[in-house]
């Protein structure tokens, strides 16, 4: 099933009482949460929630926005800004003995999971979205994958980087290490483990870490912290204030990351290349966005520049650019057809 058919079959379920279709959105989205196209799939509900919002009576309209906004917010989510209020607090013992308690509350249901189902070999993973999980099965497929409810990743991510500010670096760094088993393409837990190589001096380590980071980079939040951390390098390991300086006065900015790259000093963005600084997606990361966006494609073969796979690309590259890429693309598809043809 496409993401279209999905759509027209949620709708098909709506009767026209507002409660009961917000439900069928939330029930749908809840039983598409492993389809690829979940993510476009929630930008379109929520265009559908607006619309149930806006046709409803003035005097009803804040009771739906309320009842939409409950049903948004999951136990995980309550519990996950309760722990990051007592960050912002400086509470930070606190907090991290909240996630410690909620990690292995999840690690329970693991367990619970595990002696349930007959699949010894089987491997747990929480995928953040479609792109994510493409990602995932193209360099670590597995035979049988559990997908966890609960996004496990991000509890050990918050508490290796709390362990990190406490100066707990040993044990930073194994929570750290650990997050791969759920999500092999964390860019946070690499970026973490990055920081505390660099913390250790430990330049092997770092740039190990950071290579990896570099791989899966695919959000505008992963690429400015990938880069304020090459910043640190340079100005703690290399001793270049200057180049530090650059990314911070260049990078410091609301404008992303396509925009940063094309106003860069040539001689900077020249220097900026040579020194390894993120400013291009790795061909892993690209291949994947084009394979999602070329799926995305309508019957005449027209690319969906609404698509969330387009757009976040977009975030990276002007769309001549993309245009350029996914001419190339289909030529080289073309010259493989028609050498095979040839054989």
């Amino acid at each position: 099933m496409n993401i279209q058919e999905a759509i027209e079959k949620i709708k098909a379920r709506f009767t026209g009482d507002a409660k009961k279709d917000i439900d069928t959105i939330f029930n749908a989205l809840n039983e598409s949460k492993n389809a690829i196209y979940y993510e476009e799939l929630e930008e379109e509900m929520n265009k559908l929630l607006d619309e149930i919002v806006r046709k409803a009576a003035n005097e009803d309209k804040k009771a739906l926005l309320s009842y939409i906004k409950s049903k948004n917010r999951t136990s995980y989510d309550k519990k996950m800004d309760m722990i990051q209020k007592l960050i912002y607090q400086k509470k930070f013992q606190e907090a991290l003995e909240e996630l410690s308690t909620f990690e292995n509350e999840i690690n329970d249901s693991i367990e619970n999971v595990k002696t349930k189902v007959d699949l010894p070999t089987a491997v747990f993973r929480y995928y953040r979205n479609g792109f994510e999980k493409t990602l995932c099965n193209k360099l670590y497929p597995e035979k049988s994958v559990i997908n966890l409810d609960i996004n496990l990743p991000e509890v050990l991510e918050s508490k290796a980087q709390l362990l990190f500010v406490l100066k707990r670096y040993d044990e930073a760094y194994e929570t750290a290490k650990k997050v791969y088993e759920y999500n092999p393409i964390s860019v946070i837990a690499s970026i973490t483990l990055a920081s505390i190589s660099l913390q250790r001096r430990n330049i092997y380590a770092f740039s190990s870490s950071m290579e990896k980071a570099k791989d899966f980079t695919y959000s505008v939040f992963d690429f400015f912290n990938y880069n304020f951390l090459m910043a640190s390098y340079y100005n703690l390991i290399e001793q270049d204030a200057t180049i530090a300086n650059d990314v911070q006065r260049y990078f410091n900015t609301q404008k992303t990351p396509v925009t940063i790259i094309n106003n860069l000093p040539k001689g900077l963005k020249e220097q900026l290349e040579k020194k390894k600084f993120l400013l291009d997606l790795s061909d892993i990361v690209k291949d994947t966005f084009f394979s999602l966006i070329e799926a995305a494609k309508t019957a005449e073969g027209t690319v969906n520049k609404t698509s969330i796979y387009y757009k976040k690309l977009n975030e990276f590259y002007s769309e001549q650019e993309i245009e350029h890429m996914l001419l190339k693309r289909a030529l080289t598809k073309d010259l493989a057809v028609d050498k095979k043809s040839k054989n």
